[in-house]
């Protein structure tokens, strides 16, 4: 369903395993994903995640738009970085560390992360300059 998308300039860029991986990863976790975002960042959070499912609905390599949809993703659902307090992607709800749903948040986010990784669309700590 997801082999190739035909650039513009007429070459074909075929989907890589990678991209399939991070796409099965997505639907796995569609639902605790969904209820992340709409818990942690209201309203904007709830639009992003059916923003993110409206463009992996689409055949073909996963584009720009939507890399830089899941970076956002991303950012919103790190509870763990003090930075995120007071911005754009603030949480929306504050979790106690003792909250059973803290712990589950951060390991969806790791596993995230992970998968963001492997695909491409997040450097890892060996990519980044000492």
């Amino acid at each position: 369903m997801y082999n190739a998308i035909f650039t513009p300039d007429g070459t074909i860029r075929a989907v890589t395993d990678k991209e399939l991986r991070l796409r099965e990863f997505l639907a796995e976790y569609d639902a605790a994903l969904g209820y992340a975002a709409a818990s942690l960042g209201g309203q904007r959070g709830a639009q992003l995640v059916n923003e993110v499912r409206e463009a992996l609905a689409q055949r073909g390599v996963i584009t720009h738009r939507l890399r830089c949809m899941l970076r956002e993703l991303h950012n919103m659902l790190d509870i763990g970085n003090p930075d995120n307090h007071g911005k754009k992607h603030a949480p929306f709800k504050r979790l106690e560390p003792e909250d059973p749903t803290d712990a589950k948040l951060r390991l969806l986010f790791a596993e995230l992360t992970d998968a963001l990784q492997v695909a491409g669309i997040l450097s890892t700590e060996a990519d980044q300059p000492a």
